[in-house]
């Protein structure tokens, strides 16, 4: 074999490995990138469900405040209560303030403060 034959080849060779790295590199940074999209996607989604179920607690507060004509117990410490339903026939007083707060979905307060309370 002639010397310009291993070196063309030797070359080519060189060629070959930058290409494939070069490709890997690519590749990870089109990865990098469907990574990033795919938690701000998720993140949005995220959002935009605490926002619908934010939407629907107003709705629910709107509601008892209707069927019980005042507002004073939306701002007791049962109004915000997250828990399990309790049991009573006929719920009143405290027992129908923590039934309500049961119905209540949580939302971060971080969201709570973004979206305007008229919402």
């Amino acid at each position: 074999m002639s010397r310009s034959y291993l070196s063309l080849r030797s070359s080519i060779g060189g060629w070959i490995t930058l290409e494939i790295m070069l490709a890997l590199v690519l590749l990870s940074v089109v990865m990098l990138v469907l990574e990033r999209q795919s938690a701000r996607q998720w993140q949005t989604l995220q959002q935009g469900e605490q926002v619908g179920q934010l939407r629907d607690n107003a709705a629910k507060q709107a509601l008892m405040v209707q069927l019980t004509g005042s507002e004073a117990w939306l701002d007791s410490a049962y109004s915000s209560q997250q828990g399990r339903y309790p049991v009573c026939e006929p719920c009143t007083g405290v027992e129908f303030s923590t039934w309500f707060g049961a119905t209540q979905h949580r939302v971060s307060a971080k969201l709570q403060a973004l979206v305007p309370a008229d919402e």
